[in-house]
């Protein structure tokens, strides 16, 4: 894959969609969605909540017409990346003790991927209990340094060793640290520098480190709504787009395969959100305001308890009848509508952010891969950087 086209076509596609990337859809209430985006959610109206979730997961736009149809299918292409096919691996049972299955699922793909590279030491930033260097190390010999801040995750890790797979405890450390670039470790030259998952610029620290020290790196970001260090590579510096933190949060979400259970809870979820602003909004005349999360129980409420939860405020209001009038309201309908659209808008985000860094990378001299490693229903975040 050419990384500069493929950042350039992104960087475009983002400038044009901007306006929807940066901020959540309700944050322009009560305003009706800028054009073509009203008329994009007409044509979903008439739509089933199952072909709904087709369009928002990149399976199907045969449904759309126009600019929506071209819109959906420019963002698919953006957005494919050469698979990794993982053959099959299996990891012991001790090993496999205490993992969940998103956890087992990431372990195996990366051992597949690297059993042919015979790497026989490792850095694991951010390993929590070192599962990940289990795996790569139950059936071979080398050395893991598990680098974390969470010492009860290591005393755990530790405990799991001694356990259940005590011939691995001359084979794997732990550090308790906060890992950054300048940390003083010296691993032997030869090492992979495993940073699965490293939240916000954690992955940037790791890359950092990764030319300071001229270990080969295998990364998977994650959390990019606590990102602030991007446009790192010269073409992006060239004309940088900024993201507000709704965009990076979309990305942090982005790629979730949606069940029609979890689709129909989503709306739900919003539908209470939006209503809510809404009368704040109109009957209160009180600005847009950040609720918080709410427990997902409190979605179960009747409106009328939730809101008064949320919003003690609204406790003067008829609720009941105040939740009826917006619910069936035009404007309600076409926010929720929106976040078809927009949803899909968080993995070309991704993109950007990812593209960045390689390109970053390999401006350093560095030969880069980037590709998906996991499948999306188990690991949404699963595009991983190889640089050496």
């Amino acid at each position: 894959m050419d990384l500069q086209s493929r950042f350039l076509a992104v960087r475009s596609f983002l400038t044009r969609h901007m306006r929807l990337v940066q901020s959540e859809v309700l944050n322009h209430y009560p305003a009706p969605l800028a054009s073509p985006y009203r008329e994009w959610a007409g044509q979903l109206e008439p739509l089933a909540s199952s072909e709904l979730i087709e369009i928002e997961c990149f399976q199907k736009s045969a449904n759309l017409k126009g600019e929506f149809k071209e819109f959906v299918q420019e963002l698919s292409k953006l957005i494919a990346l050469p698979a990794f096919e993982s053959p099959p691996v299996k990891l012991a049972p001790s090993i496999e003790r205490g993992m969940t299955h998103k956890k087992r699922h990431e372990a195996m793909a990366i051992k597949s991927y690297l059993q042919n590279k015979n790497y026989r030491s490792f850095v694991d930033i951010g390993s929590g209990k070192g599962h990940l260097s289990m795996a790569l190390l139950f059936d071979q010999e080398g050395r893991s340094l598990c680098v974390d801040m969470d010492e009860k995750l290591q005393a755990a890790g530790l405990k799991k060793i001694q356990r259940r797979c005590p011939e691995l405890e001359n084979s794997i450390s732990y550090q308790n640290a906060t890992f950054c670039s300048k940390l003083p470790l010296t691993p032997p030259k030869d090492s992979l520098l495993l940073a699965l998952h490293c939240c916000g610029d954690l992955s940037v620290e790791a890359m950092k480190f990764h030319l300071q020290n001229k270990l080969d790196l295998f990364n998977f970001g994650c959390c990019y709504h606590k990102s602030q260090h991007y446009n790192l590579s010269k073409l992006s510096q060239e004309d940088p787009l900024g993201f507000s933190f709704h965009a990076l949060n979309l990305a942090t979400r982005s790629n979730r395969v949606l069940a029609l259970e979890d689709f129909k809870r989503r709306e739900k979820v919003k539908a209470y959100r939006y209503i809510l602003h809404m009368i704040l909004h109109d009957e209160l005349n009180k600005d847009f305001e950040t609720l918080g999360n709410a427990h997902y129980t409190d979605y179960d409420l009747p409106f009328e308890v939730y809101a008064r939860k949320h919003a003690p405020k609204t406790a003067q209001l008829d609720l009941k009848t105040l939740c009826h009038k917006y619910k069936n309201s035009p404007s309600l309908k076409e926010y929720l509508l929106a976040e078809v659209i927009r949803a899909p808008l968080g993995r070309v985000v991704e993109m950007y952010l990812l593209l960045d860094r390689a390109l970053w990378l390999q401006e350093q001299g560095k030969t880069v891969e980037l590709k998906s490693f996991f499948e999306a229903s188990v690991s949404p975040r699963n595009i991983g950087i190889y640089s050496v």
